[in-house]
């Protein structure tokens, strides 16, 4: 079996669940600092999905990439706010949110700025973009949780928030339906200091996918050949 790896962010670095490909009981957790780390930790994982941006626009366009678009559109009004549009290259060596701002605008024919939102995550989004090639790209893929999760439940995107109690139960539920019997003992071994437990339900479903993209049943986005950067790295997502 190949193991396989889901990757979200979290306040220290990253928190990361792995599991053998076909088996949730084998699943585990750990948190590190570095996204070089996660992949010095996992040389032998045949697939790593992470939710961050791989594929970047070197300016902004409206509406950002078009998997944003179109996965924003396939969760609907409820969830499809989480899907922010990535932020362009131009704001990598922004000093400011107000310095990044100003990047993007002038840069933009349509003079598009940028939310607090997607310029809270720039440098881990450039800690990846950093280490991502198109060989790289063959093993680490991009993902959004929301479209993990509505893909458990039918296509349809969840209603209740992951910041709730009843968003994070939901979550849950969701994953022990698809074979993940021990997510509680999970949760429990990520401490609560190093990551939310959001990232970690998060993390979870990012590696469920892993391990679809590995058997070859996931669903790719948006439909057809994905568009490339301007460094060859797909603009896609899989749930």
């Amino acid at each position: 079996m190949s193991r396989v790896v889901g990757i979200d962010g979290c306040p220290v670095g990253w928190v990361c669940c792995a599991m053998e490909a076909g088996s949730p009981d084998t699943l585990t957790a750990r948190v590190f600092t570095a996204f070089a780390d996660v992949l010095d930790a996992f040389p032998d994982a045949s697939v790593l999905v992470i939710d961050v941006p791989i594929g970047l626009l070197d300016t902004p366009e409206p509406g950002g990439r078009e998997v944003d678009r179109v996965v924003r559109a396939a969760l609907g009004p409820g969830r499809g706010s989480s899907v922010f549009p990535a932020p362009a290259r131009v704001v990598f060596n922004a000093t400011s949110y107000a310095h990044a701002r100003a990047l993007s605008t002038a840069s933009s024919a349509h003079g598009i700025s940028l939310s607090a939102q997607a310029f809270n995550i720039v440098a881990k989004i450039k800690e990846v973009d950093d280490l991502m090639t198109p060989k790289a790209q063959q093993r680490v893929v991009e993902i959004h949780p929301e479209l993990c999760f509505a893909q458990m439940q039918g296509g349809r995107g969840l209603e209740p928030s992951k910041k709730t109690d009843d968003g994070r139960e939901l979550r849950a539920q969701l994953l022990a339906s698809q074979g993940f019997s021990g997510v509680a003992n999970v949760l429990r071994s990520v401490p609560r200091r190093l990551a939310a437990i959001d990232d970690v339900l998060d993390a979870m479903a990012a590696c469920w996918t892993a391990g679809r993209v590995a058997a070859g049943i996931a669903q790719r986005l948006p439909d057809g050949e994905p568009p490339t950067d301007s460094r060859g790295l797909r603009m896609e997502m899989w749930c």
